[in-house]
């Protein structure tokens, strides 16, 4: 590398370096040492940095000598797990299974019940750069304990409008009444009618929320246990932060066959049975439970401080690894480029302060296009993308889809589509474990494997073309009313219907 180069504040450099792990570039970014940012910065690259610079676990100025003793790794991995838990729960859980039950409550259309967990993504697509860059100068913990919050604070305004609404009105309630001829039917047609643009608004903001709080834990979070977990256990720490990720979608599921096959309201006593098709299941429960859980969670997530004990060393020894390898690697506080500390002047304008974020802006966006450019990576991210696509779009109608086509009560499409997900997402975990442990599969074999699973799917997703006719169903596939017939003949109209023919 070449030494003479020459430091100047707030100067992007590229060298050249040539080595045996091939040509690569190195990023130096030069600050003042009076950036509160750099002095304080976790991992800053100094070698220099003693476990003295960590903090002990509290909230504020409460630092009580029990709580010292989940100061560990391991019990900030507990807390994490249980946060991506109650998440998943909620998102890739509970979302599967209510959101058929949602739109027959609150009379929401397909289209219209479809885009609230289409909120939770564009949430979480929208913040997932900015909280990824900046999050690495931030206080991880504190970080992803507000994120915390937020995901119970979002559960809970999610189930809010069960309880700001009336008690459920089955529609066969009130349409048998509607047979006097002296009753304005239009008045018995309200209740089925109505809108509900503030439920409709409640529950996209919950999602909203919860994919704020959520963007976090699978960037920042991952992010903090690779620096506070030794080499030997980092993967260990993530492979355990996954799969319990994934048994959050399983247990969701679960907890929406238990919660569907109970009454949406509580003191209702006089209720359809889980088989007639006015029934509608409990299904704010979950989010309930799922709220006042991570709002406990995010306690704890709060008390740990910015630096673990032991991250310095284990900071220390990973670079130690980057050089073995021949990888002229030098860790940052952002992942992007050494800022290197200049001493000779204690006083830093404002201007030149924006001036350093705006080259590391332009790193930031240099790197991302790189990064873009390699193919490996690219093709990576488009399988991803498309089968994140296809699963976005199949488990929000998944279980309705088991109603209409096998005649099913929602709470055993919930069942159904839980085990059939919990089978998937363990077989998978187990699987890639096997392939890459005991088989020793990497680089291109991996990716043939995973190539013909994606065929194998392919093939049997296209179950979903056979399917049966959808029967006529009045006030199902049919209206009530017909709209060109007025007066007292209309109900005359719904009569004439065989289902109707008792009915004088």
């Amino acid at each position: 590398m070449n030494e003479e180069s020459e430091d100047v504040p707030m100067s992007l450099k590229l060298e050249s370096m040539d080595g045996d792990a091939g040509d690569h570039d190195e990023l130096t970014v030069t600050a003042k040492a009076s950036d509160p940012d750099v002095e304080g910065d976790p991992v800053a690259g100094d070698d220099d940095v003693d476990d003295d610079e960590t903090g002990e676990c509290g909230w504020l100025c409460c630092l009580p000598k029990p709580l010292q003793f989940f100061n560990s790794p391991r019990w900030f991995l507990v807390f994490l797990c249980l946060c991506v838990l109650f998440q998943s729960t909620a998102i890739n859980g509970l979302n599967g299974v209510v959101i058929p039950t949602i739109e027959q409550r609150f009379r929401l259309t397909s289209q219209r019940s479809g885009l609230i967990p289409g909120a939770y993504e564009i949430a979480a697509a929208a913040l997932v750069l900015p909280v990824s860059y900046f999050g690495e100068r931030a206080h991880k913990p504190r970080l992803l304990g507000i994120g915390c919050v937020l995901i119970g604070l979002g559960a809970l305004l999610f189930s809010l409008p069960q309880f700001i609404t009336g008690d459920y009105q089955p529609e066969n309630l009130l349409r048998l009444e509607s047979c006097a001829t002296n009753v304005n039917h239009t008045s018995y047609l309200t209740p089925c009618e109505k809108d509900h643009p503030a439920v409709y608004g409640l529950l996209v903001l919950g999602q909203l929320v919860i994919g704020i709080g959520a963007v976090g834990l699978y960037t920042v979070g991952v992010t903090f246990l690779d620096e506070i977990a030794s080499p030997e256990y980092v993967h260990f720490y993530i492979g355990i932060f996954y799969v319990v990720a994934a048994g959050g979608a399983a247990i969701g599921f679960l907890l929406g066959s238990v919660f569907l096959s109970q009454y949406v309201d509580v003191s209702e006593t006089d209720h359809p049975n889980a088989s007639d098709p006015n029934f509608v299941g409990r299904w704010w429960t979950g989010y309930v439970i799922v709220g006042f859980a991570a709002l406990l969670v995010s306690i704890p997530l709060l008390m740990f401080p910015r630096r673990l004990p032991g991250t310095a060393h284990i900071m220390k020894a990973k670079r130690e690894t980057q050089k073995g390898t021949g990888r002229a690697v030098k860790t940052t506080g952002t992942g992007y480029g050494r800022r290197e500390v200049d001493s000779s002047d204690s006083a830093q304008s404002v201007l030149t302060r924006l001036q350093r974020g705006l080259w590391e802006f332009v790193v930031l966006i240099r790197l991302v296009f790189e990064m873009l450019l390699s193919p490996v990576l690219l093709f990576n991210t488009l399988g991803g993308t498309t089968e994140s696509f296809a699963v976005a779009g199949l488990l929000p109608f998944i279980t309705k889809y088991f109603q209409t086509q096998f005649g099913v009560t929602s709470s055993s499409a919930s069942l159904l589509t839980g085990i059939a997900s919990f089978i998937g997402l363990v077989g998978g975990i187990f699987t890639s474990s096997w392939l890459l442990k005991v088989r020793n599969v990497h680089g291109a074999r991996l990716a043939k494997y995973t190539a013909v699973i994606a065929l194998i799917s392919t093939v049997f997703i296209t179950a979903f073309l056979v399917r049966c006719p959808t029967p006529s169903i009045v006030g199902v596939t049919r209206p009530y009313f017909d709209s060109t017939v007025t007066g007292s003949n209309r109900c005359k109209t719904v009569l004439n219907e065989t289902c109707f023919s008792s009915c004088g």
